[in-house]
């Protein structure tokens, strides 16, 4: 069983997921910061990137009207990351993309004990050509992201665009953290490269990480 952790948004991520430019975000955040439901403070500050709490800033978006985007709250995952975790730890990416695509196979990933995460990974993957050692480095870690996981699939609308979305192009690991890419998805991290609405409307097939593609693409051609 797992309990959802905090997720965590810079302004860059509050950008993206009101669907507004980067500069927007700054501006709510300096004028609506007296206002009667003024704009959420910071709850960790990396010295010039103060991150906030996504589900806060949702909220803020859906209630006071603000930004392009009036499906922030069911969005928001997609935006953020839980405080533990950085795409520029190769292992953790992994670890996700496995858990993404063993969501792709199984309900309520969320739901399950670690024995029986890592049962379903041998079940699902018993040659180890996909998933089965992330799951298992997963668990070993304490499977802190299975919630994560979870809403972020949910968030991107498909296992496969959920895989995109933290899926590192080739030469794009900055020295200092983070990922730089042609594209950046909410929260400064690529993204899947369908928009939200063609990712609602049809299955993608084509999965970024060619280690998990199998299993994405069998579960996409049995729906």
């Amino acid at each position: 069983m797992s309990t959802a952790p905090s997720l965590l948004i810079d302004l860059a991520g509050v950008a993206r997921l009101a669907g507004v430019q980067r500069p927007v975000a700054s501006m709510w955040r300096s004028r609506f910061a007296a206002a009667p439901d003024p704009f959420p403070e910071p709850i960790a500050d990396e010295g010039d990137r103060p991150r906030f709490d996504a589900e806060q800033i949702a909220d803020w978006l859906a209630r006071t009207g603000h930004g392009n985007n009036p499906e922030a709250r069911a969005d928001a995952a997609a935006a953020a990351t839980p405080p533990d975790f950085s795409f520029s730890d190769a292992s953790a990416v992994a670890e996700l993309q496995a858990l993404i695509t063993l969501q792709a196979q199984i309900d309520a990933l969320d739901d399950l004990s670690h024995s029986e995460i890592e049962k379903a990974a041998a079940d699902t993957d018993a040659h180890d050509q996909s998933l089965r050692r992330e799951i298992t480095a997963h668990v070993a870690r304490g499977a802190p992201w299975l919630t994560f996981a979870t809403g972020l699939v949910d968030a991107a609308y498909s296992p496969v665009c959920g895989v995109e979305t933290c899926q590192p192009p080739p030469r794009s690991i900055e020295s200092g953290g983070g990922i730089r890419g042609v594209t950046r998805r909410r929260g400064g991290r690529p993204g899947c490269r369908h928009d939200a609405r063609s990712c609602r409307q049809q299955s993608h097939r084509d999965a970024g990480c060619q280690r998990h593609r199998v299993v994405l693409g069998d579960r996409n051609r049995t729906r």
